[in-house]
């Protein structure tokens, strides 16, 4: 079964409680869509999601290196990276 869950930060100041929820909710991973109000503000976004133990997804290849850091992060919290976010990724760095 799969449960999928939306948060919604229409607003910069929403974003810090919105990761603090999804690492409160032990969320599996997280994709970070295409829209442009997140891609004039994906800094911030990598930022946070560096900060917290959730794989995610990011539409902009700049983040890759960050987003590799918060795969090595969650594997040494002892979190799994589920192989369908995996096999989802345009691209994986190992």
């Amino acid at each position: 079964m799969t449960y999928r869950r939306c948060f919604k930060a229409p607003e910069e100041d929403e974003f810090e409680p919105a990761f603090a929820s999804i690492a409160r909710l032990k969320a599996d991973a997280l994709i970070v869509g295409t829209d442009p109000f997140f891609t004039s503000r994906r800094e911030r976004i990598v930022a946070l999601t560096s900060g917290y133990p959730i794989p995610a997804i990011h539409e902009w290849q700049e983040s890759s290196q960050r987003a590799v850091s918060s795969v090595k992060a969650a594997n040494a919290l002892g979190l799994a990276v589920p192989p369908t976010l995996l096999t989802a990724a345009d691209k994986v760095i190992e």
